[in-house]
């Protein structure tokens, strides 16, 4: 099962009751409609987070006349062929769960565990109503709220972008879905309102640490003959608040849409991975070389014992590391020999206190 993570010190949370708990005590209560609340406002100037309750209920309301099912399709269909059985897959800016929800009953064979995150409480109040089996939660995807490695999927369907976050949660041969405007995506709606409406720019697909699995084109019309479904369409666009009350009404003219996105499924490389877990390591490695430190009084020959066993494992992660060279130094990206000189610099650090510390102990306890 796909756990959320406690954003003030990112142990495992535990539900219990209408309550997520993790080791260190703090608690974060179920909202009535089921979703947790795991966004630390104290961290953004904002007071309003994400969509307000008139784009959700727009968006809700038109997505519920299956305009965009062949989408919803064709993504349950990439995930059925990628994904493994017993598979955690979490949707990364969910909104009110149209897709979510329909990608739950597609993969009820594999019996996935899914969930969904999103930064507007009241996308997932309208959330909620979708599924009770969607463990939902109010977080950034720029901060999301799960643990390292622990996602088979995540899903970036017209939600902002944050690379970096997914590549640290997922796990290794995980895949990364994204669905992304093109060009021409509701461009009848944008002539039908601007004098000289501008096509959506060309977006690069191509992400540091990911390779390209498959990619699909999906190219359709809608036929809008409802006044109110077509504004419905338009205020779930950003387009809608950028709009004077005249232009809007020109909308009433419209009887069609094109709808047209591109598919993009990617998956994480094995590299990246042990990039991240080497990172991850160093931490530790960090984290254990300062408790050290902070007790270099109590016992100078324990201490110094330890600590030279500690210097030993580092100097074989260090040997390690030279062979985790050759597969990086063959990889075209910067991204990689940036990251592993990043790890190699903090492991030399780290080495070079732990040296100063042994030549401390032994000073103060020469019998080392």
């Amino acid at each position: 099962m796909l756990n959320f993570c406690c954003p003030v010190c990112k142990e495992e949370l535990k539900l219990d009751g209408r309550t997520y708990r993790c080791i260190n005590n703090h608690c974060f209560d179920c909202a009535k409609q089921g979703y947790v609340n795991l966004l630390q406002s104290n961290k953004s100037k904002s007071k309003r987070h994400g969509d307000d309750k008139l784009m959700i209920e727009a968006r809700t309301e038109f997505l519920n006349t299956d305009s965009y099912k062949p989408l919803c399709d064709l993504m349950c269909k990439l995930l059925q062929k990628y994904i493994p059985q017993n598979a955690c897959v979490l949707d990364a800016g969910c909104g009110d769960c149209y897709y979510t929800g329909k990608i739950e009953k597609a993969l009820a064979d594999k019996n996935a565990s899914i969930a969904g995150i999103d930064i507007s409480k009241f996308a997932l109040i309208a959330a909620a109503k979708r599924s009770k089996n969607i463990r939902l939660a109010v977080a950034s995807v720029f901060a999301l709220p799960t643990a390292d490695f622990s996602c088979d999927a995540v899903l970036n369907v017209f939600s902002p972008f944050a690379p970096e976050e997914y590549a640290r949660v997922l796990k290794s041969g995980g895949v990364l879905l994204r669905v992304i405007p093109l060009e021409n995506h509701l461009f009848s709606l944008k002539k039908a309102v601007y004098d000289n409406p501008l096509k959506n720019p060309k977006e690069n697909t191509d992400i540091d640490g990911f390779i390209l699995a498959e990619s699909k084109e999906l190219k359709y019309s809608i036929t809008l003959d409802d006044n109110r479904e077509i504004e419905s369409l338009f205020k779930m666009t950003p387009y809608y608040y950028k709009t004077s009350r005249t232009d809007q009404q020109k909308l009433e003219k419209l009887n069609f849409t094109l709808l047209n996105v591109r598919l993009v499924l990617v998956q994480i490389t094995q590299l990246l991975v042990c990039l991240r877990k080497l990172l991850l390591f160093i931490c530790q490695f960090e984290v254990k070389v300062a408790e050290f430190m902070l007790q270099v009084t109590e016992s100078g020959r324990k201490l110094g014992t330890i600590t030279f066993l500690i210097s030993k494992l580092s100097m074989k992660f260090c040997n390690g590391l030279l062979f985790f060279r050759f597969e990086i130094s063959d990889h075209r990206s910067q991204t990689f020999h940036t990251s592993f000189c990043h790890c190699l610099f903090r492991l030399q650090v780290t080495e070079n206190l732990l040296m100063l510390l042994n030549f401390f102990l032994k000073r103060k306890a020469p019998g080392i």
